[in-house]
């Protein structure tokens, strides 16, 4: 899970048999990869994952997180699309 501190907290307050809400598989993982592993780590401890919203496909995940590193890159002055 690495750097995502808050995800890390909430996992480790999740309790056996509570059912955990998420509106979109993003708001999960980093990538498509990660939800996996997350889906098995609750389903170990018997907690529910339910995504609330699965709308949103691999395409949806790639631009979004595509958005994040270009802000990011803009923030650090590093982007230069029009170049």
């Amino acid at each position: 899970m690495g750097k995502r501190g808050a995800l890390k907290r909430c996992l480790e307050y999740l309790r056996e048999a509570m059912r955990w809400p998420s509106p979109s598989p993003t708001g999960l993982a980093w990538s498509t990869a990660a939800l996996p592993t997350i889906e098995t780590e609750l389903a170990k401890r018997d907690i529910g994952l339910v995504v609330l919203s699965m709308a949103m496909g691999e395409r949806e995940i790639m631009l979004e997180r595509q958005r994040q590193c270009i802000a990011k890159a803009k923030a650090a002055g590093g982007y230069m699309a029009d170049h």
